[in-house]
């Protein structure tokens, strides 16, 4: 499917509810295109993430080809019988992720590193602005309600000395940086696969698609390590909210209704719109 990454992940989150609740094991797998780079094998999900659950058994059984593996592009090939997204809340979501879904040890160092050199010692707001075609799914929020926003929340917690911005448009970041760099560290990690138009990048089919996954991950547990989250929309950060239940969230505008899905359901009542 050419969904998002982290639309992705929320499938495997049902798949895994469905399990639990049926005494299944998952193992999960995604070939799809846009994240898939030869050289690194049909899998991205094993580029970034281990199935914490399997024992060695299961994966010998899997390598063997002695369990059957089939091809699916989307959730509801699967006609499971509920609605498991409609189950899921934050502390479950938290669970599965803890349990399911384990991030592999470069990428925890790249992340824990990059914070560590650049944000250090810092009480960190992490910025998320997720921009190009995210206007079909909640109402846009203007360069200047988000500039407010971030101004409003440091003149109410003068112990925030520092931001980490995170944005699929590259103007965003560099109109930020300008207008904040004045008075406090403004960090970004410097992604290469950015949109300077109205096509996100996980719909570009030009660029790297490892790179992009690798991106995408690395920012959302960047944001997972700040002290708190000033978001828009966006399934990226509000991730970010799995990997670490504690994150402060601040939430700027809610999906409309047909296109309100876990976990950023959850999220409504940290809305501020």
């Amino acid at each position: 499917s050419w969904v998002g990454l982290f639309a992705h992940l929320e499938w495997f989150l049902e798949v895994a509810l469905h399990c639990e609740q049926n005494a299944l094991t998952p193992c999960f797998m995604s070939t799809s295109r846009q994240y898939v780079s030869p050289a690194h094998g049909p899998d991205w999900f094993n580029y970034f993430f281990t199935n914490r659950q399997l024992s060695a058994e299961d994966r010998e059984r899997i390598d063997s080809g002695s369990v059957p593996i089939c091809r699916m592009e989307g959730i509801r090939q699967l006609g499971l019988p509920r609605n498991y997204d409609s189950l899921l809340d934050l502390e479950i979501g938290a669970y599965l992720v803890r349990k399911y879904i384990g991030v592999k040890e470069t990428m925890s160092q790249k992340v824990g590193e990059f914070f560590d050199t650049n944000l250090g010692g810092k009480c960190v707001l992490g910025i998320h602005y997720r921009g190009t075609d995210k206007g079909a799914e909640a109402p846009p929020i203007a360069y200047s309600q988000f500039r407010e926003a971030i101004s409003s929340f440091l003149e109410q917690n003068e112990e925030f000395d520092a931001l980490f911005v995170s944005s699929d448009e590259q103007r965003f970041v560099e109109r930020l940086e300008a207008d904040f760099s004045g008075s406090l560290p403004v960090v970004y990690h410097e992604d290469l696969e950015r949109s300077d138009g109205s096509v996100p990048v996980h719909r570009s089919k030009a660029g790297d698609g490892h790179r992009k996954a690798e991106e995408a991950i690395v920012n959302c547990l960047l944001l997972a390590q700040c002290n708190a989250l000033l978001k828009n929309a966006s399934y990226l950060s509000a991730w970010s909210k799995l990997f670490n239940p504690k994150l402060r969230v601040v939430f700027l505008n809610p999906p409309f209704a047909d296109q309100l899905w876990f976990p950023e359901r959850d999220l409504l009542d940290q809305c501020v719109t």
